[in-house]
């Protein structure tokens, strides 16, 4: 099999950066922030979720132009990846008109969120 990725040749995988986002707490930890910021739409189970495109503005704003001020990146390719209930959220940009990012990791993603809204 021969790898071919972003057009480059055959067999070569192009320089990957990788930026992680996380909030210094365990899931249980009301430091932790995942509820609100993977959920594209609010429950009324989680009186705090719902931020979901709040989260979106700050990684497309804030976040992502941080390394590439520092880092040769290439602006026409651009991955999110998460699992579970930020999986949640890759699938809400995925099925955007015009998403940010331009590859989509979506591992398990919880589509139970909000009477399966998602689905819909």
């Amino acid at each position: 099999m021969r790898l071919r990725l972003g057009g480059g040749r055959a067999g070569h995988v192009p320089p990957l950066l990788l930026v992680g986002v996380g909030y210094g707490a365990s899931y249980r930890n009301p430091a932790n922030r995942r509820d609100r910021d993977y959920t594209p739409g609010a429950h009324s189970d989680e009186p705090s979720s719902g931020g979901g495109e709040m989260f979106l503005q700050f990684l497309t704003e804030t976040l992502w132009p941080a390394p590439e001020k520092r880092y040769p990146v290439d602006a026409r390719i651009r991955g999110v990846a998460r699992t579970s209930l930020g999986s949640l959220l890759v699938l809400h940009v995925l099925f955007r008109s015009k998403p940010f990012f331009t590859h989509f990791l979506a591992s398990v993603p919880s589509i139970w969120w909000g009477e399966r809204a998602m689905l819909r």
